[in-house]
């Protein structure tokens, strides 16, 4: 197949390859690729083993909910000073991955987790935190509405839109939807505490 055609588009016809490297990106491991009409592809998934023993990603374990709860995911201990960030990823492993990240930053608390758009919004205008990190593809209701519905009620809030490509189109979306930023998820994870810390101080 021509991989330009799963990269590149804007609706790709499936999420499966762009799936794996995202949750392999994710924990350390990466995924290549080598494909072309008429020639067979090569796959290959790269899986530090360190990650057996360690498995970081274990350390981070939210209470599990019904489907569309919209209750927080975390127990709020009032502590002040540290930046308030809900996270929103349609893939579990991806966001626990970026949870686990993140939530050991001195600055941030993670307030909250959502797996779908729908559900992002509802523990939004539940939670109000400062920071919504969103994926721009998510089940139920994308990214880019979830995005318009929490600035419809909360003016103030920052979303950072998050994806796995760099189309300046679906940057473009995403602005227009109100978010306040854009960033990859190839990025480092200083680069995204960055991106989440803007103008405010996370330390």
């Amino acid at each position: 197949f021509d991989q330009r055609e799963i990269i590149n588009a804007t609706n790709p016809r499936g999420f499966g390859l762009l799936s794996l490297k995202e949750r392999a990106n994710s924990f350390g491991a990466s995924l290549d690729i080598e494909s072309s009409p008429g020639k067979g592809s090569h796959v290959a998934l790269t899986v530090p083993f360190e990650l057996m023993e360690n498995n970081p990603i274990r350390a981070f374990e939210p209470t599990k909910k019904g489907k569309n709860s919209p209750e927080p995911e975390f127990v709020d201990d009032d502590e002040e000073g540290r930046l308030r960030v809900l996270f929103a990823d349609g893939h579990e492993v991806m966001r626990q991955g970026l949870i686990g990240l993140i939530g050991k930053q001195p600055g941030i608390k993670i307030v909250g987790e959502a797996g779908n758009g729908r559900q992002a919004v509802e523990m939004a205008l539940q939670l109000r935190p400062d920071v919504v990190v969103m994926d721009v593809s998510m089940p139920e209701m994308d990214g880019f509405e979830a995005a318009r519905r929490i600035k419809a009620e909360i003016p103030g809030i920052r979303i950072i839109g998050l994806s796995m490509h760099q189309d300046e189109h679906i940057v473009e979306l995403m602005r227009s939807a109100g978010a306040d930023g854009f960033i990859s998820k190839s990025v480092s994870t200083a680069e995204l505490v960055e991106a989440i810390c803007q103008n405010q101080k996370c330390d």
